[in-house]
């Protein structure tokens, strides 16, 4: 078949398609017909009922702070509920804080080497450790300024100066160096 026999075919079916008599689909659409009621009109109240849509916001409301920084390792109270004035609202992660403590106490132990002290386990001096004297709590912290590492080593350089100048004075008087 030809491409012009192939058009007409086409054509041909689409128009038997929209052909159709107009009175006929119109009755159709009357006998469905659809079943209605009478009621008698009535005088009354309706409620008054708005629909928004919208934020419920708190008529109260808190900003916590917290005294010191440090990173929230849990809420112990969930948004929007009721709490009392005292009750705890979050608990922060120690370990920032043990790391502090730990970070004083070497900075602690440095010192007491520096200062020619014997080495103090962690709270010594409070009563009951291994550093606390009975009686006297700073029994073991007395200080020899002589015995410090650092007179110690200025005194070491104070004496190597006075060598050099006793040496350089007495070859000056034998006359081996000039003035």
């Amino acid at each position: 078949m030809g491409k012009k026999a192939q058009w007409i075919l086409l054509l041909v079916a689409a128009t038997a398609g929209c052909g159709g008599n107009p009175s006929t689909r119109a009755s159709a659409r009357l006998s469905e017909a659809k079943e209605v009621r009478v009621a008698r009109a009535e005088r009354g109240v309706l409620p008054n009922v708005v629909t928004v849509s919208g934020t419920l916001a708190a008529e109260d409301q808190v900003v916590l702070g917290m005294k010191v920084s440090g990173r929230v390792a849990e809420f112990l109270a969930d948004l929007g509920s009721r709490v009392e004035q005292g009750q705890a609202m979050a608990r922060l992660d120690p370990t920032d804080f043990r790391l502090r403590v730990q970070q004083a106490e070497a900075a602690l132990q440095q010192a007491r080497s520096r200062l020619g002290l014997p080495p103090q386990t962690s709270h010594a001096g409070s009563p009951g450790s291994p550093g606390h004297a009975e009686g006297n709590p700073e029994a073991e912290d007395r200080i020899d300024p002589e015995q410090t590492s650092l007179v110690r080593q200025a005194r070491a350089v104070m004496d190597e100066a006075r060598l050099k100048r006793d040496r350089a004075r007495q070859l000056f008087k034998e006359q081996l160096v000039p003035q």
